[in-house]
Order: C-alpha cells, then sequence, then structure tokens
C-alpha cells in the first residue's frame, strides 16, 4: 500500500513525452533574461518567429543551480534577418546533463517576437530547486569534525 501511495506522489512529477512552451515579448531579453527553462536530457527544438525583424536568440546556463552545461547549449543559437510574414529556422540541439537555462535574445526595442521550444519538460512548479546545504560534502564533514 505504502509503494502505490509513493508512486501516486511521484507520478505529476514526471516528465512529459514532447511539449511545446512559448513566449512572446517585445526587444531584447539579456543574461537577466525572465524566460527560464529546466532542461532535461535529450534533444529540444527551438525556433523564432517575427515581423519585420532582425533577431538573434541564445541559451546559457542560468544563475541558479543545477545550470545546463555550457557546451549543449552553446550549439543553441539562432539569427535570423525577417522578410515580411517569414518564419526563423527551426534549430535542434541536445542536452546531455539537466538544469536552468535562460533564454536571450537580441533585437530592436519595437521588435515583437515569439520563441517556441518543443521538448521534455517537467511539469511548471515540479522543477528541482538549488542544492540543499545538506547536499554539499563540505557540511557533512563540519558535522564528523564538531
Amino acid at each position: 500500500m505504502m509503494f502505490a501511495v509513493m508512486l501516486w506522489t511521484l507520478a505529476p512529477a514526471a516528465a512529459q513525452d514532447t511539449e511545446t512552451r512559448s513566449f512572446t515579448g517585445e526587444g531584447s531579453r539579456t543574461a537577466e533574461s525572465d524566460i527560464e527553462l529546466y532542461l532535461l536530457e535529450g534533444v529540444y527544438q527551438h525556433r523564432i518567429r517575427s515581423q519585420d525583424c532582425v533577431v538573434t536568440v541564445g541559451l546559457f546556463p542560468a544563475e541558479r543551480e543545477p545550470v545546463v552545461r555550457l557546451a549543449d547549449v552553446l550549439q543553441a543559437d539562432l539569427a535570423i534577418g525577417m522578410a515580411p510574414g517569414r518564419v526563423g529556422p527551426i534549430g535542434a540541439f541536445r542536452i546531455s546533463q539537466p538544469g536552468w537555462a535562460v533564454v536571450q535574445l537580441g533585437t530592436g526595442p519595437d521588435c515583437s517576437w515569439t520563441y517556441e521550444i518543443v521538448g521534455r519538460f517537467l511539469p511548471p512548479g515540479r522543477e528541482p530547486g538549488p542544492p540543499g546545504v545538506l547536499a554539499q560534502p563540505w557540511v557533512l564533514w563540519v558535522a564528523v569534525a564538531l
């Protein structure tokens, strides 16, 4: 019975098979971007859409732990020069270690855009937080020494 309850409580944290997350905005997003994603191990596809704008987009490790590997997200850059009504290319990249990433965009201040990413995600609010104090190995050694 206890095993069934544990499975039931862990089930909502399971990743979706494939999901599309979409973000819209205007202007650039820098390192302090409000678009943060927890990316699981696997392959992702992403695309940027805009009307009459030149837009570049890239993913970088976020400020919070755990972070994605820099080598994984460096392959996720897109740059498009837009003609009216044209959709940007689809880029694909692979994440080898789960972690937080931030989406950075470069464009003009009046440029509206939509960023879409397709892959496996945990349900919102179920992403892991930063490692706790007890997860740090030095804490154990200090406790033993005391």
